[in-house]
């Protein structure tokens, strides 16, 4: 009877799906919009690809806690698809997904409400699909704004709004952004739109658009305005390009970029680095003179120098500029423990702006050169890294590596078994790359490819 009893409550949890986390529903897609229809809940869709992993962290873990699978099932009809498989790769076209995991919120007509992507927190998780309940009840779809467009495109009010939901939505609007700005008289050039569209849309913007040139012919109007944001704007700018023509091999593209650096003012040119852009530039190519050339630059001439007092010197002029933001009323008028959460990761920008990338270059060094002298001067970087970050994981693995190309074998295994002690073992595959390059070290084999 016992048996029976164990059985039946197996059977029980299996068909009313009794489980912590989120009720992922089966059957085709087709299924679950007319599910949605009849249930009156919008859909939430995990739509990933096997290889992901912040897809496998979210399944292990986010997934599964009760205070996520309580608000999803309560409030969404969920799903799960793989972009690469049948109609994953229908939807993942269908809604223009190309990074994984997405996630998308469509209601029962399989019209887009909200969409975000990335390994989340829970609290995040939650925080922004509770966004999609809202727009949900919202009565204009951004597929009605699509349609839309095609007559009011010369209205600034209404590429206003249509700006702000795309954004919402994570979707590219930065072309809208030049079309908005050309619309305004010159005497709106600081309006408090621009200035929240500039807030919006900073992360995306590019050197080669005419909302760039339109800040740098108002920079002194808009600095009034944004004197904490507008030098992180521009200079993201910069990164933007330079990044797209490394990812595009747009030599044209880049020299842009470099032209437009020596007009930059001083101020300017201190928070970015040429070698850095010719970095990022030459490590896509097989040119490992180059490479070489601007990783010594760049690491000997500036990111050695930053002591952690320079560090926080320059955190405390953002610091200060965002203080006289908030007391200009441009930021309304923000809780004073979210402030001190921003400082925080002000400070903590800064400093792993210099540990990150001096890590970053060592253990360039390490795979692509075998030049001792050149190993020497990436382990003195990869030292620094973890002066500045002492219990990363990663950085440990990085100076034990390269110890262990410079023969010091006993060295190597000891930074090695330090690195496993401060790693994440919830990062299955990334612990498991520990042990496994420490089996190496010890059975004298190589860590690095040819």
């Amino acid at each position: 009877m016992n048996k029976q009893i164990l059985l039946l409550t197996a059977i029980l949890c299996s068909v009313f799906g009794f489980s912590q986390g989120i009720n992922f529903e089966q059957g085709t897609w087709k299924d679950v919009l007319k599910k949605a229809k009849a249930t009156n809940k919008p859909v939430f869709v995990d739509l990933y690809t096997s290889s992901c992993g912040p897809f496998k962290m979210m399944s292990k873990d986010t997934f599964l806690l009760e205070e996520i699978g309580t608000f999803f099932n309560a409030n969404f009809i969920s799903y799960q698809l793989d972009a690469e498989k049948g109609e994953g790769a229908e939807i993942a076209f269908q809604y223009q997904v190309f990074d994984y995991p997405t996630y998308l919120f469509v209601n029962a007509d399989g019209n887009l409400i909200f969409r975000f992507m990335g390994l989340k927190p829970a609290t995040t998780f939650i925080e922004k699909s509770k966004v999609a309940l809202e727009l949900a009840n919202d009565p204009k779809l951004i597929s009605d704004m699509e349609k839309e467009y095609r007559e009011k495109k010369n209205d600034p009010a209404f590429l206003f709004e249509y700006i702000k939901k795309l954004s919402l939505l994570e979707l590219p609007n930065t072309l809208l952004f030049d079309e908005y700005l050309k619309l305004l008289p010159v005497g709106e050039c600081v309006s408090a739109n621009v200035i929240d569209l500039y807030i919006m849309l900073g992360n995306d913007l590019k050197i080669n658009t005419y909302a760039f040139d339109y800040c740098m012919n108002n920079i002194q109007v808009l600095e009034e305005k944004l004197p904490f944001f507008l030098d992180d704007l521009i200079v993201l700018s910069f990164y933007n390009t330079a990044n797209e023509a490394v990812w595009s091999k747009n030599e044209q593209l880049f020299n842009t970029v470099l032209s437009a650096y020596d007009k930059l003012p001083e101020n300017l040119k201190s928070q970015l680095y040429k070698d850095e852009l010719y970095l990022n530039y030459f490590k896509t190519s097989a040119n490992k003179e180059k490479i070489r050339e601007y990783s010594i630059s760049l690491s000997n001439n500036y990111l050695m120098t930053q002591t952690k007092a320079v560090i926080y010197r320059n955190s405390q002029s953002r610091i200060d500029n965002l203080e006289k933001l908030i007391h200009s009323g441009v930021l309304g008028n923000p809780d004073s423990s979210y402030v001190a959460n921003v400082e925080v990761s002000i400070k903590e920008q800064e400093m792993s702006k210099v540990y990150n990338k001096l890590n970053e270059i060592a253990w360039q060094m390490f795979e692509s050169d075998s030049d001792q002298k050149i190993l020497q001067d990436a382990l003195g970087w990869s030292k620094r890294s973890l002066e500045l970050s002492p219990d990363n994981a990663l950085f440990l693995d990085t100076y034990a590596n390269l110890f262990y190309k410079l023969g010091n074998k006993k060295e190597a295994i000891a930074t090695e078994e330090k690195a496993l002690l401060f790693a994440d073992k919830k990062n299955v595959d990334g612990y498991k790359g520990l042990e496994e390059t420490l089996r190496k070290m010890k059975a004298g084999e190589k860590t690095w490819k040819e």
